[in-house]
């Protein structure tokens, strides 16, 4: 063997002997779990309830759910989520592939075919949407679709508050409104 060889199996034996220690060090086995990406608690059809000083606001029920208490997170699958006004009668119901909130917060993100309908049967579809409970808002930077009767408005950008009583689509506005 050459002394080039020699050199590259000392420094392969070492990587090995060093990885070999360090795989059966108890602290390097507790560093990789705290990193892991795993959540922390799953479940399965699962409901939330979001209040405002006792009064419910919105019900997001979610075919599983995955909590991450290092990030305050919670992400789901297949979303469904109703709205209340402020006398508790649902006002909104809102269906997605997926979303997510931060407990604290209680902001609602969904995203994937996102269907929104008011009981006066005005619809929204768009790609994601944020729920702002503080503000009471809606809102999007995506493309939107809104249907309203026989009128149809759509845009990119979007803010509404949960009853769809005052939208505003932020920029290339086109749509069809009937003059019944």
């Amino acid at each position: 063997m050459t002394i080039k060889t020699l050199k590259a199996l000392r420094t392969l034996f070492c990587f090995i002997f060093v990885a070999g220690i360090l795989s059966c060090n108890p602290e390097a086995e507790n560093n990789l779990s705290r990193t892991d990406k795993s959540p922390d608690q799953e479940s399965q059809n699962t409901t939330v309830n979001f209040t405002n000083e006792g009064r419910k606001v919105a019900v997001l029920w979610a075919q599983h759910l995955s909590k991450f208490k290092d990030h305050n997170l919670v992400i789901g699958e297949t979303i469904k989520v109703t709205f209340f006004d402020s006398l508790g009668n649902p006002s909104t119901f809102l269906t997605a592939d997926s979303g997510q909130f931060e407990e604290r917060d209680q902001e609602i993100l969904v995203w994937g075919n996102v269907e929104v309908e008011s009981v006066d049967k005005v619809f929204l579809w768009t790609n994601s949407l944020l729920w702002d409970p503080k503000l009471r808002l809606i809102k999007t930077d995506d493309p939107v679709k809104i249907k309203r009767g026989s009128d149809i408005i759509e845009g990119v950008g979007f803010v509404s508050d949960i009853n769809f009583d005052n939208i505003r689509i932020t920029k290339n506005i086109s749509g069809r409104i009937s003059s019944d």
